[in-house]
């Protein structure tokens, strides 16, 4: 039996062009879902109308009774055509099949009807549809003059379609791996064409309407303009990127500096199409370079082996030790200077340091001072020593990640508590032990706030914690501070709090 398988609202306009669509495909002949149409009874009714499709005087919500579906039981009208007992089709647009949809048998064939959505244009009479991800326009006779597919079904993205002005419409297909690809098209005189730019007055219409136009829109006179070139990298058109790229500009413009600058800046990809003239200039790679490490990926082979651009990189953004080879990676003089502005250098320090380096405690504790995360690359031995983990800790909580013997030694941890309270976050061993919670609060009430809730809605230990610190009262959990004791407190020390404290909270 059929089913009804979608119902949205719609306009009588879609439901006259719904119409045409099914008594075109059933008049060229065309079977699908077990449809039939009585022409013979429409052409009596409304004399004409099949040969001139005007709707003037004619009740559309009529003519779909003239349009029948085969079941086992017979022939019944679609008018009616609904398993609930739905009596208002007029006001919603179905789509059906002869069998319970699944995702196996969703095919397009087997739902020739079916569309997500609908817009119709303000401006004239062409209707969108959207089937699938796929937008599909219909003339005001049901004629679809205009597919535009998916290119990537299985990625996660959608098209649609926008009204520029009474005739320039902005179709955008979307997917997450490839961003969106924008094409400009006008509407004129019942057909639908591809539409390039070739005037700047159109083009600032564009910029007016915050059409996230491309390259691939303009004609190739406005590819070669340097106005244009200048305003397309400067106004970030991040979702349109791949439309961006210096590859679409003439080659005049992939050798200006200006252009250059703007281009790379906007996406660092831009760099490989420059010119080689102005990919061979030592002074713009080092810009980029400084603007962004990353590119130092990016540049010309011959700066990669270059020991004295490297220290030149190096010294306008240390974090391009990232991207260097291995060999300069080794290489103590580039480390140390990378070092001085960039703490991540030191894990390269580390790992070209010799063995009598790390005898001497000092020099350990020195580099996890400087970078605490550092302490990834010692042994187990200097990761429990408790001068080292104490000197990162204070820096950074989270080396106690790293410490085996801190996630033991209950002792410790309460020290290094007292160092910084946020060790706690990274001791999930301690995090929930309320004789560790009690202790640790009676050290110092405020660092109740570390804990989960668990302890903070623990009454006994949040009051140990306004003992030691009337603060502490306000990192209780919310549960507890409706507890009409808590919430005396509460309001006491609101009102006894001197006007120039700020409240932790």
């Amino acid at each position: 039996m059929a089913i009804p398988i979608r119902k949205f609202e719609t306009t009588e306009q879609v439901r006259q062009i719904f119409f045409l669509q099914l008594i075109i495909r059933l008049n060229n002949k065309e079977e699908f879902c077990n449809l039939k149409a009585d022409f013979d009874s429409i052409e009596a009714l409304y004399p004409g109308f099949l040969n001139t499709h005007n709707f003037m005087g004619v009740s559309v919500n009529k003519l779909f009774e003239f349009i029948s579906y085969e079941t086992r039981l017979g022939e019944e009208s679609i008018y009616g055509m609904n398993l609930n007992e739905y009596s208002y089709f007029p006001e919603f647009l179905y789509g059906f099949c002869n069998a319970e949809p699944s995702q196996e048998t969703m095919e397009f064939d087997e739902f020739p009807l079916l569309f997500d959505h609908f817009e119709e244009s303000a401006y004239n009479e062409l209707v969108a549809m959207f089937l699938s991800l796929s937008l599909y326009l219909f003339d005001n006779q049901g004629e679809n003059i205009y597919l535009s597919q998916h290119p990537n079904l299985y990625d996660e993205g959608s098209v649609s379609i926008r009204f520029i002005d009474e005739s320039i419409l902005e179709i955008e297909d979307y997917d997450e791996n490839n961003g969106s690809n924008i094409q400009l098209y006008r509407f004129n005189n019942g057909m639908i064409e591809r539409l390039l730019v070739t005037s700047f007055e159109l083009l600032q219409l564009l910029e007016i309407k915050a059409v996230n136009w491309g390259f691939n829109n303009l004609a190739e006179n406005l590819r070669d303009d340097r106005n244009v070139a200048l305003l397309a990298f400067s106004n970030q058109l991040s979702s349109n990127l791949s439309r961006n790229d210096l590859s679409w500009v003439s080659e005049r413009l992939r050798d200006d500096e200006d252009v250059a600058n703007a281009a790379v800046s906007l996406w660092i990809e831009n760099y490989e199409y420059l010119s080689d003239r102005l990919k061979l200039n030592e002074m713009l790679a080092l810009q980029f370079i400084q603007k962004n490490p990353y590119c130092f990926d990016k540049i010309h082979d011959s700066f990669k082996s270059n020991r004295a651009f490297i220290l030149n990189a190096i010294a306008n953004n240390s974090k391009v030790i990232d991207y260097i080879a291995p060999i300069f990676q080794k290489d103590q003089e580039i480390v140390l200077l990378a070092a001085q502005s960039y703490p991540g250098a030191y894990a390269y320090y580390l790992s070209l340091a010799p063995q009598d380096f790390f005898k001497n405690k000092s020099n350990v504790i020195e580099i996890v001072s400087k970078y605490p995360m550092a302490i990834q690359q010692l042994n187990e031995d200097l990761k429990n020593d408790k001068e080292i983990v104490r000197a990162a800790i204070r820096k950074n909580a989270a080396a106690a990640k790293y410490s085996p013997a801190l996630q033991i030694d209950r002792d410790f941890a309460l020290e290094m508590i007292a160092v910084n309270g946020e060790v706690i976050y990274y001791l999930e061993q301690f995090s929930k032990d309320e004789s560790f919670a009690l202790e640790c609060v009676k050290r110092n009430g405020l660092h109740l706030q570390f804990f989960q809730d668990s302890i903070r809605n623990n009454k006994h230990i949040v009051l140990q914690a306004y003992n030691q610190n009337w603060e502490a009262i306000f990192f209780a959990a919310q549960t507890l501070k409706r507890d009409k004791e808590i919430e005396e407190l509460i309001k006491n020390q609101k009102m006894n709090k001197p006007e120039d404290e700020d409240l932790p909270f």
